[in-house]
């Protein structure tokens, strides 16, 4: 009986305990836009609706600031001048991905830096 008893104790106690489905790092969940990568992973997935609109709100919230202040490090974070403030959130997008599409390092930077790098180009402003 008692070896029964520890044979029960033993099989209740020796139950897997139940697992954690945890979260990965925001470095690894493409939707939190931190790198280039990020900014390709979800704004070119254009068959996924959710994605889309994460990326060209993603895109809307970075073009605020855009005409408010004055960058204060234009080499890492060029002002860009677009011709008129009436921005197309789908051709601000195309520009970000074919400006990470030929830029090598792109992808390991800061999406921000991507943002403003690839719209600079695009749109640079006039010298005086």
């Amino acid at each position: 009986m008692r070896a029964l008893l520890a044979a029960l104790l033993l099989a209740t106690t020796a139950q897997a305990a139940p697992t954690v489905q945890q979260a990965p790092p925001a470095s690894d969940n493409p939707t939190a836009m931190a790198t280039g990568a990020h900014l390709e992973a979800v704004c070119s997935d254009r068959a996924n609706t959710a994605r889309q609109l994460i990326c060209l709100s993603w895109i809307n919230g970075a073009s605020q600031g855009n005409g408010w202040f004055k960058s204060l490090n234009p080499v890492l974070l060029p002002d860009y001048c677009p011709p008129n403030l009436n921005f197309n959130l789908v051709q601000y997008r195309d520009i970000v991905l074919a400006h990470i599409g030929k830029t090598r390092t792109a992808r390991n930077d800061p999406a921000i830096v991507v943002f403003r790098q690839a719209l600079a180009g695009a749109y640079p402003c006039k010298k005086g």
